[in-house]
């Protein structure tokens, strides 16, 4: 008998030597020890999260709220998905689809029982819910969406007056003095628009009475809006390249030129990519 070693390298015992061929067995796969921690590597763009931190999800709800005037129909809203999306992207790289589910799901979480809702100390995260549910409430009822009609009026409904003499006309009703002329709700339209509200600015046009005056307004309104959206998106495009060169200032600079409430959580998002990185 010989104590000469095995080799180990050979193919092991077993009748058929087949088996060098074969590959090695890969290691097994460790895993991080928390699920914040969970993150698929890709080098050619951010890290896909497998689960989001409580901060991840308060960012992600600022977000849906400062697009919000994007939800405009009951089912689908595509573009409001896929705007949140982009925003949150360098943050998670989740694609919209994931980022509306998970949204979704965390609504119906708060519908049924708001208790449930994993929150902050300062109770963020359940107030952010309630505004984002609350909006897509008013979306999903048409009725409350549509200016009621004035009622006929009566000798009743406004305060009368008497008259004393021998005139034949003993009383007379006087206007309602709370009524908004069409000029007024035109100067109260760009004053809206001017601060880049536009859904308070086309709710102000659609009281107007005067069906040919509306078009008209409701026309220059969505061109206000479509050239105020494209002077933000460069802003916004300009400040990503900045951000890409690592040239925070310059970022930070053009994102605080945005008008409207896309601005400040846009510094926000940018803030905490930033944070991240360092």
């Amino acid at each position: 008998m010989s104590d000469q070693a095995t080799d180990s390298s050979g193919p092991g015992p077993g009748p058929s030597s087949s088996s060098s061929s074969l590959p090695p067995i890969p290691p097994e796969p460790t895993w991080p020890t928390s699920a914040s921690e969970a993150i698929i590597q890709n080098p050619s763009g951010p890290p896909r999260l497998l689960s989001l931190t409580l901060s991840d999800q308060l960012v992600l709800l600022q977000i849906c709220l400062a697009h919000k005037s994007l939800y405009r129909k009951r089912r689908h809203n595509t573009d409001y998905w896929q705007r949140v999306a982009s925003h949150f992207w360098d943050i998670s790289g989740w694609g919209w689809t994931r980022v509306r589910n998970f949204v979704q799901y965390n609504i119906r979480r708060h519908r049924v029982n708001p208790c449930r809702v994993r929150d902050n100390p300062e109770g963020q995260m359940k107030q952010l819910l309630r505004e984002l549910v609350a909006h897509i409430d008013i979306v999903n009822t048409p009725v409350l969406r549509i200016q009621p009609q004035r009622p006929p009026l009566s000798p009743s409904s406004h305060p009368q007056h008497t008259i004393h003499g021998n005139s034949s006309a003993g009383t007379y009703s006087r206007p309602p003095s709370m009524e908004v002329s069409g000029q007024e709700l035109i100067a109260m339209s760009k004053e809206a628009a001017m601060r880049c509200d536009f859904d308070e600015a086309k709710s102000r046009l659609l009281q107007i009475s005067n069906k040919a005056a509306l078009e008209t307004h409701l026309e220059e309104l969505d061109m206000i809006r479509k050239a105020q959206i494209q002077t933000n998106e460069d802003f916004e495009r300009r400040a990503r390249e900045a951000e890409l060169k690592d040239d925070w200032q310059t970022a930070k600079s053009l994102l605080s030129r945005i008008v409207g409430d896309d601005g400040p959580f846009l510094l926000l998002t940018l803030e905490y990519s930033r944070a991240r990185i360092g």
